[in-house]
């Protein structure tokens, strides 16, 4: 697993210092460490990455660190109660590496996962510290179940979702519930709310604002038409077969002959693993009254990934707990995910390197790095300030030009790098995404326009800047 997760970084950082979105909102947000930001997630990704570029600087290699030790992390907190569940080692390595035919796992998280990766890690650890505190009920595991409760809320609010489904399955099962009527569970629920309160304080001074944020990424409407409901409806559960069909296929296709024969396999003896089941079931009961009920426009496979989570657990554990120990062939599993771990790595290369001459062309591959490197030493050296109107060449810059004052609409960086004896460089593109809105600064007299022009496959991207007066960028 390690050298698979390494392997994806390499890919990510050899093939493009191009940055993706959500790289982008980190480098924007996480050069200050504020107890909230302008953006409908918590912060504590940006928290770690603000640490991370006092470390490794500000720049596309930070987040790539970042981003795979959470994924790493993650992973041993998965194996960590793999083995305290599952007595049989076939089992274990099932249940392990069957999140690697799963799409969050398989292709999202390498794709543009930041605040959904803290969340897997906080779901993770939640899981395993509950298991362990209904294995042995002691002072510690009450208090890291708090902090997991603390990391997941503040990696994603969505967190309380799968928080608010695992409490409900746990209550409802009769053998389990005594693990949050504990008098003792008062330390996790202590350990949780202290933890969050700085944000939740800032939190409670911003909810409008950010809700109105989180409505529009939601594509929330007052559109009440029985139609799109249904749409809407109809794609969730696509969206859900989809997640979990990669998965069922190969689990499927690895299936002994003579499975149905008896002699179950017993798991811990001392506990009771239904919940997983009620847990599922209500997944399925929240998503559609969500979908129901809240008027979103489309439902994303991607946001199944806190509530889908713990799958491979309750499918092993169902199995585990109706058939015999050795259902499944270990080898013919190995080698359907060797096939699909090559194909999945062999996608992410082609998709950095020869995409657009297949006719995929994507944010990725736009040649931002290499054509802001082609301005001329002269012109670099004669500025200290660099302004733009656009935040995904902004960020760019920043992770390009550390002894530049940065100017992103109006909000400035690396301040203590301004020279009031030098010019100014006004910087814009146009990369096929954003629109080119420079008719709203037709009051600029520019000096000189410059212009890089490259073409990736009949995909045209322009870099153009001009020197203005310092006075500009301070305007």
């Amino acid at each position: 697993m390690s050298l698979y997760l390494l392997l994806h970084a390499i890919i990510r950082l050899i093939f493009t210092d191009t940055l993706q979105v959500d790289d982008r909102e980190q480098l924007f947000y996480a050069q200050s460490f504020e107890m909230g930001y302008d953006m409908p997630q918590p912060p504590l990704y940006s928290w770690i990455a603000f640490v991370f570029f006092k470390i490794f600087n500000v720049g596309l290699i930070s987040l790539t660190i970042q981003k795979y030790l959470i994924i790493f992390i993650t992973f041993c907190y998965i194996w960590l109660s793999s083995n305290l569940i599952f007595k049989n080692q076939k089992v274990r390595n099932i249940v392990f590496f069957s999140y690697l035919l799963m799409p969050s796992f398989m292709w999202h998280m390498h794709q543009g996962f930041t605040h959904t990766v803290l969340l897997g890690l906080g779901i993770a650890m939640s899981f395993y510290y509950f298991i362990c505190l209904l294995k042995s009920p002691k002072f510690l595991y009450f208090f890291m179940l708090g902090l997991s409760f603390s990391i997941g809320f503040m990696g994603k609010y969505s967190f309380l979702i799968f928080l608010f489904l695992l409490i409900t399955s746990v209550l409802i099962s009769k053998n389990l519930r005594y693990a949050f009527l504990d008098r003792r569970f008062l330390i996790t629920l202590t350990t949780f709310l202290i933890f969050i309160f700085p944000h939740s304080y800032w939190l409670s001074e911003h909810f409008n604002q950010i809700f109105v944020m989180a409505s529009d990424r939601l594509n929330i409407s007052s559109n009440d038409i029985i139609s799109n409901k249904l749409l809407t409806l109809n794609e969730l559960i696509f969206n859900i077969i989809g997640f979990v069909t990669p998965l069922i296929f190969v689990l499927f296709l690895s299936l002994k002959k003579g499975f149905l024969s008896s002699e179950k396999n017993k798991l811990i003896d001392t506990l009771d693993f239904r919940f997983l089941r009620n847990f599922h079931i209500l997944i399925l009961v929240f998503s559609f009254v969500f979908v129901l009920f809240a008027n979103i426009g489309e439902v994303k496979v991607r946001w199944l990934h806190p509530l889908m989570m713990l799958f491979p657990f309750w499918i092993a554990c169902e199995v585990n707990n109706k058939f015999k120990s050795n259902v499944f062939n270990l080898r013919r599993f190995s080698l359907f995910l060797i096939a699909f771990t090559i194909l999945v790595l062999v996608v992410r290369v082609i998709q950095f390197s020869v995409a657009p001459s297949l006719g995929f062309y994507g944010r990725v591959n736009i040649p931002i790095t290499d054509s802001i490197d082609k301005i001329p030493k002269k012109t670099i050296d004669q500025i200290s300030s660099i302004k733009t109107n656009d935040y995904f060449l902004g960020n760019h810059l920043h992770s390009l030009f550390r002894d530049k004052e940065i100017v992103i609409t109006g909000k400035y960086f690396n301040l203590d790098k301004r020279d009031i004896f030098k010019d100014c460089l006004w910087i814009w593109d146009n990369d096929g995404y954003d629109d080119l809105d420079i008719n709203s600064y037709s009051q600029i007299k520019f000096k000189e326009v410059q212009k890089i022009t490259k073409s990736i496959e009949n995909k045209p991207y322009i870099l153009s800047y001009a020197i203005e007066d310092k006075s500009f960028c301070h305007n």
